[in-house]
């Protein structure tokens, strides 16, 4: 036990010190195995089974998809689609970041790839309009996990080799959470936009446009309506693949495959969008991000397999119910848990070490795989805008020019009665996250 936890401090040391996470596990665990005097065979043969998993193939594939769409100009009509359908409400474009980042949900099953493309396109036009760049920031960083929550999402399909859970079921489980926690933002952002929004800093161009735009006559019905038809091509790819998915049709592996091929023909064939050249690039950069998450997943794999030699999972069950048998605070314990890591630990690491060690916690007191997982899809979007780990709001910061504690503080109450809340509605009320899922259970 001492050599373990002499392991766990290595591996964070290691970490600390700006050495890629999968190299910290590599290295941590080769220092176990030698100090315990074990074979090193098994870190050869343990990484390949754990890479070598047929599910894994849909993470690069939808990865790609997602990739593809928002190269085209596709990802710019989504946007459009969003903002005219909130145009309406006080702080719209606020609520357009919103509604983009759930649209893009449906075709990139990533927050961080939901963050740049809705960003990129975003951005330009709120400051013109006289928006807080701080604030533009905060809701794009709360907004993109969407991007996961709302179907497909790639750390389902992560979590499902880890807990055998169906991926399709997965898919769904998130879908209520999702929509309530983009209902929240939007609540927030109503009072909130008030105080980050000055239209009288808008420039002249954007006071004439706008100013075009309300004298031209044009109802909203009918700009949204052809909004709504310049988006069909972005719409019918989530239609097609998750549709195709509860049909029976294919698989979510085949699913992603489908994605690629219509992200393809729509930016090269219908829209030419997209150059052989920058088709390539996108072809390089996917293979770059995945090439990250499998290398995780194979180094991370030799130390799960030596906290099972250890019996960790068995030992974390009974402390945990040591400390207290009642559920309910159990529960709260593993939330806990899950924040604490998601501030500090990169999601796929969350996924396939952290999450294995708690399932047979959960399991003992009635948590089906379902209800914890959207608990950790949820854990991890919160973990994802929190410091200092907060891969959102870096992306954000970058993108706004600023540092990341300026976004600090229009940060709190997005954080505290958005990201929290959700968490504790999915996991006191397991209707949120199992009802659809039972749907195509049955």
């Amino acid at each position: 036990m001492i050599e373990l936890a002499v392991s766990c401090v290595l591996i964070v040391a290691i970490m600390f010190c700006g050495v890629p996470v999968a190299y910290s596990f590599l290295w941590g665990s080769l220092f176990y195995l030698l100090i315990t005097h074990q074979s090193l065979g098994a870190v050869v043969t343990t990484s390949f089974n754990a890479a070598n998993a047929y599910a894994y193939l849909a993470i690069p594939l939808f990865i790609l998809a997602g990739r593809l769409m928002v190269e085209t100009s596709i990802a710019q009509r989504l946007v459009m689609l969003a903002e005219v359908m909130v145009r309406k409400v006080k702080g719209g474009m606020a609520c357009a970041i919103v509604v983009a980042a759930a649209f893009f949900g449906t075709i990139t099953g990533s927050d961080i790839a939901t963050a740049n493309a809705v960003g990129a396109i975003m951005f330009p036009p709120m400051l013109k309009m006289g928006w807080d760049k701080r604030y533009i920031g905060v809701v794009l960083a709360v907004a993109a996990p969407l991007g996961f929550m709302i179907p497909p999402n790639s750390n389902a399909i992560l979590y499902a080799t880890v807990s055998n859970a169906s991926i399709a079921q997965l898919f769904l489980s998130t879908v209520i959470p999702g929509v309530i926690w983009a209902a929240l933002i939007m609540v927030i952002n109503r009072v909130m936009h008030v105080k980050y929004f000055h239209p009288e800093k808008a420039d002249p161009e954007t006071k004439l446009m706008i100013q075009k735009r309300e004298e031209s006559g044009l109802s909203w019905g009918r700009e949204l309506g052809q909004s709504t038809y310049k988006a069909i091509p972005a719409l019918i790819m989530p239609i097609v693949i998750l549709g195709g998915i509860y049909s029976g049709l294919f698989t979510a592996t085949e699913a992603g495959g489908i994605g690629c091929l219509y992200a393809i023909v729509a930016g090269l064939i219908l829209f030419h969008a997209m150059s052989v050249r920058r088709t390539w690039q996108t072809f390089t950069d996917t293979s770059k991000d995945v090439g990250v998450i499998m290398l995780i997943i194979a180094t991370s794999a030799v130390f799960n397999r030596i906290l099972l030699l250890e019996q960790m999972p068995t030992k974390i069950a009974e402390g945990l119910i040591g400390v207290t048998d009642n559920p309910l605070l159990i529960l709260l314990f593993i939330d806990i848990i899950f924040i604490i890591a998601g501030c500090f630990i990169s999601p796929p690491v969350i996924i396939v070490v952290i999450t294995p060690l708690l399932i047979p916690t959960a399991r003992l007191i009635g948590v089906g795989d379902i209800q914890l997982g959207v608990m950790l899809f949820v854990s991890i979007g919160i973990g994802v805008i929190t410091p200092p780990m907060a891969g959102n709001l870096f992306i954000s910061a970058r993108m706004a020019k600023c540092s990341v504690g300026d976004l600090l503080k229009p940060l709190m109450p997005y954080l505290f009665l958005a990201g929290i809340p959700v968490l504790l509605l999915v996991t006191y009320v397991p209707w949120l996250s199992e009802w659809l899922p039972s749907l195509i259970a049955k």
